[in-house]
């Protein structure tokens, strides 16, 4: 299989210090606070998301090692395939939350219900899609 180079467009700026202390998933502290801040260089890519609300952020978990082919964990209610949770053990350590735009002003996005550690690299943005 060939191999692919993942370029951080920015990373985030998070309370959360310590894995431990990320929630399961961003809506579960719905009030936590945090910044996307993007790079110089795709400043000009973020036109148009001061008019988005709802935004997906595909990042890495920078701090995960592990693969895991399995995970069996009390909420899941059994033993699941990684690709069947939201592990941060898995083949290509790619996380994606939906999060909830509070401003966009310069290179930095402000959000809501981050899931994810200070310094986590922010690999792509896209807006979220309702399915209404």
């Amino acid at each position: 299989m060939n191999k692919y180079d993942i370029e951080p467009i920015g990373f985030i700026k998070s309370p959360y210090m310590e894995r431990e202390e990320i929630p399961r998933q961003g809506f579960h502290a719905p009030e936590v606070e945090a910044v996307a801040v993007i790079d110089e260089k795709w400043a000009d890519a973020m036109m148009g998301l001061e008019n988005i609300d709802r935004l997906m952020l595909l990042f890495l978990f920078h701090r995960s090692c592990d693969v895991h082919m399995t995970e069996n964990k009390p909420w899941l209610g059994g033993e699941r395939g990684v690709f069947a949770t939201r592990s941060p053990h898995r083949p290509n350590h790619i996380g994606v939350s939906e999060v909830e735009v509070l401003s966009v002003q310069g290179r930095e996005i402000r959000f809501k219900g981050p899931d994810m550690l200070d310094g986590t690299p922010l690999i792509d943005i896209k807006p979220a899609v309702s399915r209404k």
